[in-house]
């Protein structure tokens, strides 16, 4: 019951910072703005996180997480079941795009190291899975997934300016190519 209880303030705690993003954006809050968002005093804030800054990590490690998530099933769907043309790639990118706290983190003061972990959390699964141990092909799949994710987060940080069947069709044919080599 306890535990139950203590991960039920601390998703409380994440919620009220992922709504406070998006209201008033990473520099414009306070702790104070969370406690009153999370409907939770200042000690009980303490009692879970030190700083905003630890509040931040927990955040981005549970979007990672989640991210990590989609990117599998994806993945493996992508690849396992050989899915063929674009439409995997767009799905891809409709559901990063779909996550507004994940948008907000990818705009964020904490975006490069939130991108990092996430392109980091990719490949570890991808090498760990399929059992890569040949370090060329370690180096093939960081390159493909970094440069993927690269201009999928380049697609977000411009607004998704350009059409997404343009974008998941140009990132369709570099995966092909990269797999091919």
């Amino acid at each position: 019951m306890y535990i139950r209880k203590r991960n039920k303030t601390k998703s409380k705690i994440r919620k009220a910072y992922g709504e406070l993003l998006l209201e008033k954006g990473p520099l414009g809050m306070t702790i104070l703005d969370i406690c009153k968002k999370s409907d939770i005093n200042r000690s009980t804030f303490y009692e879970y996180y030190s700083s905003i800054d630890m509040l931040i990590n927990d955040v981005i490690h549970e979007q990672v997480n989640a991210i990590s998530k989609v990117n599998r099933s994806l993945y493996d769907k992508f690849y396992i079941d050989n899915m063929s043309g674009p439409g995997s790639v767009k799905k891809y990118m409709e559901n990063i795009a779909s996550n507004e706290i994940l948008i907000s983190l990818i705009k964020s003061k904490e975006s490069r190291r939130f991108k990092a972990e996430i392109m980091h959390a990719q490949c570890e699964y991808e090498i760990k899975k399929y059992r890569i141990y040949d370090f060329e092909k370690q180096l093939q799949v960081i390159y493909r997934n970094s440069g993927v994710l690269i201009i999928i987060f380049r697609w977000i940080e411009k607004e998704r300016g350009y059409d997404i069947n343009t974008v998941a069709d140009l990132l369709y044919e570099q995966i092909r190519k990269t797999e091919q080599q």
